[in-house]
């Protein structure tokens, strides 16, 4: 075993040490809600009441496990702490989903999988335009999700990104684009055991995090297989026109501020004219005009230079 692979080892075991001490804090605070329950002066418990450190309660709060309370006491300031939401019971916006038309057994599976025990990876498969990137974008909206273009990921890499971050839910566009060895190997290890661990020169940093990876991809064949068998894979098809018309004015007149009338111009002139499937074409289009003499004027331009 090399040096690295050892140090990854210990960093992997202390991660699981430290799961268990986050196990103890869970059920202490769990006994302690259930033998105050019905005493509406009882605020929260004192970080002397947990079998851990402040640090870590302060770790938990930060991922949504614990809530901390300030309260006034004797002229000071007293931190409590309580139990959260349950993992995976995050609000999600009552209009979710609204701008994309179709795919009601889809939409479906991705909210059964926010509201599962257990986490559910999902991976979208689909060619370019479809609803792939619509419904990331969606779930962007989702309280803790962190939106990630594969393609253009920073040198800091993934482990950086998700133990600065701690997402619940991380979202990859053209994940079949990860070329990165380290970062493909973290995700292996965040989607099978929530652990995640970086070892760079003398700093080791590791965490355990309850994140869901939900993902868009072209193509299935440049990816692992390792990494395919952690996903639910969905296949996804392309808008028919009518239907991206439709998506197209929900998108623009939704998210864009545009007019209906507008929004019907803008859509049509992008199928037509443009020859474009993309609801971000429309999205880029209304960005740049503001009434129809100039969507017909931009419209052009993109058409002639295209």
């Amino acid at each position: 075993m090399t040096k690295r692979e050892r140090e990854k080892l210990a960093t992997e075991e202390r991660a699981m040490n430290l799961e268990e001490v986050e196990k103890a804090i869970i059920r202490r605070a769990e006994e302690l809600e259930e033998e105050h329950a019905g005493a509406p002066e009882w605020a929260g418990a004192e970080p002397l009441d947990f079998p851990a450190p402040r640090s870590i309660l302060d770790e938990l709060v930060q991922r949504g496990l614990l809530k901390r309370l300030v309260v006034e006491h004797l002229n000071h300031r007293v931190n409590l702490y309580r139990l959260a939401e349950k993992p995976g019971k995050h609000p999600a916006p009552d209009d979710l989903f609204d701008v994309i038309v179709g795919f009601e057994e889809i939409k479906s599976l991705f909210r059964k999988s926010m509201g599962a025990e257990r986490v559910v990876h999902i991976l979208l498969v689909g060619a370019p335009a479809s609803a792939k990137s619509l419904f990331l974008l969606e779930l962007n909206r989702l309280p803790g999700s962190f939106y990630a273009l594969a393609s253009s990921s920073s040198r800091a890499g993934l482990a950086d990104l998700i133990l600065q971050s701690t997402p619940r839910y991380l979202l990859i566009d053209e994940l079949d684009k990860v070329k990165d060895a380290e970062d493909l190997s973290v995700l292996l290890s965040l989607m099978e055991t929530g652990i995640v661990s970086e070892v760079k020169y003398r700093r080791i940093r590791s965490r355990r995090v309850r994140c869901s990876v939900y993902a868009a991809a072209n193509r299935l064949d440049t990816l692992p297989r390792e990494l395919l068998s952690r996903f639910l894979t969905l296949r996804i098809r392309e808008y028919t026109p009518d239907e991206f018309l439709q998506v197209c004015q929900e998108v623009l007149t939704g998210r864009e501020g545009v007019s209906p009338e507008l929004a019907q111009l803008i859509s049509r002139a992008v199928l037509q004219r443009i020859g474009s499937r993309d609801p971000r074409d429309a999205v880029r289009v209304a960005r740049l005009a503001k009434t129809p003499k100039e969507v017909e004027e931009v419209v052009d331009w993109i058409r002639k230079h295209r």
